[in-house]
């Protein structure tokens, strides 16, 4: 599970030699089960104990990726709903209370109760996962240049990549500028598939340089720079007295490709929902 979390956050992601250490728990978890079988008994509670450790372990290594992930996405994607891989998070939390409720059975009451329906919890979590996953869309870019370009991007403005200079700053308030009038005139925001590589061609410049551009020149990254601009053209529609659009048709108009990310977002921005703004 957890290795397959990595190769959703990561499509580039390869076995290496250094991976072979997540095989030490698994390991352990053997040679307990092959001593029980010989007979001894007393290794029977370190095999159950072993697996509430191991359980702990992978879903904590796999929501902690799966957080990077959902700050990393920021970086590029205007619209995080559909790639920010939410259903896994609810999955790891099935998989850690159904792993807690086997090893306290286990460890105090009959260890054999819990069999059918420990092993029916997980064929359920197998469906989930097989289910979620076909319906999971595109999270990188298909063409290979692009998506490599995307995922070795940091995932925060407090990088090292930010940190040091890539540009000048001259070069910086230069691309600044043409952002500024690029957004104020050509509303590119509006486009609910805008990403930063879309953004970037449209300034001629890479995606690294225009990433290090929003992060350092606005303290922000791309998700909150883009929709901070939704949300103000939003608030346009919504005084428009005259407007026929309901709530759901100004978050399309404004580059919301929901009505959940619209709400969630303008009450970010404004500390208000789009109905108590409008009202």
């Amino acid at each position: 599970f957890y290795f397959s979390v990595l190769f959703y956050t990561n499509p580039s992601f390869r076995f290496k030699i250094t991976d072979l250490k997540f095989l030490l728990l698994p390991a352990a978890f053997v040679i307990c089960l092959v001593l029980v079988r010989l007979g001894y008994t007393s290794f029977e509670s370190l095999s159950i104990i072993l697996i509430l450790v191991q359980a702990l372990f992978y879903t904590l290594l796999s929501y902690i990726t799966i957080r990077k992930h959902q700050r990393k996405i920021q970086q590029f994607s205007s619209n995080t709903e559909g790639i920010n891989l939410n259903w896994l998070e609810y999955i790891i939390l099935v998989i850690l209370a159904v792993n807690i409720i086997y090893v306290v059975y286990n460890l105090f009451y009959d260890p054999k109760s819990l069999n059918f329906f420990i092993n029916a919890v997980f064929l359920l979590v197998i469906y989930c996962v097989g289910y979620y996953s076909l319906k999971q869309k595109e999270i990188y870019p298909l063409e290979e240049k692009q998506r490599e370009e995307l995922i070795s991007i940091q995932d925060d403005s407090d990088s090292e990549e930010v940190k040091r200079k890539l540009i000048s700053d001259e070069e910086l308030e230069r691309i600044k500028t043409h952002l500024e009038n690029i957004m104020e005139n050509r509303k590119p925001y509006l486009d609910s598939e805008l990403n930063l590589i879309k953004l970037a061609e449209m300034l001629s410049v890479s995606t690294h340089h225009l990433s290090y551009v929003i992060n350092t020149g606005f303290q922000k990254n791309f998700f909150q720079y883009v929709n901070e601009f939704r949300v103000e053209y939003a608030k346009l529609l919504l005084k428009d007295s005259g407007s026929k659009l309901s709530i759901l048709g100004i978050a399309y108009e404004s580059g919301f490709n929901s009505k959940t990310s619209f709400n969630t977002t303008f009450k970010k921005v404004t500390g208000q929902t789009p109905s108590e703004f409008k009202k």
